[in-house]
Parts: C-alpha cells; structure tokens; sequence
C-alpha cells in the first residue's frame, strides 16, 4: 500500500521580501522531507498590466532555482484584488 504524502499549504505575504524565502522553504519541504507543497502567492493591485498574474508567476520562477522540475510543488498566484474602497481614510491608523 502506497502512503500519501503530507500536503502543506503555505500562504506568502505579499512583497518579494516574504516570496523568495516562502519559495525556498516549499522546496525544502518538497526535496529534503517528501511533502507536496502547494505555495499561494498574493499578488498585488495593478491597473496597468491585466496579466499580472502570469508576469508574477514567471518571476518567482525565475528568481527560485530548479522550481520547474519539482513535481511536488505546486505554486498558485491568486488574482488581485482592489481593497482600496475598503478602507476609510478619515479614519485614523490604530
């Protein structure tokens, strides 16, 4: 009988800062301890590029080494979303 892989799902926080080491600990986890990871990527708000997504998928990989050949690391980029109506700027920052 064939035992399944511990799944972990791990969510960056928005900025390159966070991606790149959230990046490297998915693949840590993938090679060094079997897991399958799945990593979702927020992106932020744009208005001047509608493919954002694809654009931030393509630099994660090329930024990360040896993604492309890791079966067991999935990377999901979520779509933006515009918060800015969310927020009240007569309201002061607690």
């Amino acid at each position: 009988m064939v035992t399944p892989k511990i799944h972990a799902a791990i969510l960056a926080s928005p900025g390159m800062g966070h991606l790149i080491p959230t990046m490297e600990l998915g693949k840590l986890l993938a090679t060094n301890h079997g897991f399958e990871v799945t990593i979702f990527v927020i992106t932020a708000t744009t208005t001047t590029n509608s493919s954002n997504s694809d654009t931030t998928k393509s630099n994660i990989l090329q930024q990360t080494s040896n993604l492309n050949s890791l079966k067991s690391l999935n990377i999901i980029v979520t779509p933006p979303v515009d918060v800015s109506d969310k927020l009240d700027p007569n309201k002061p920052n607690l």
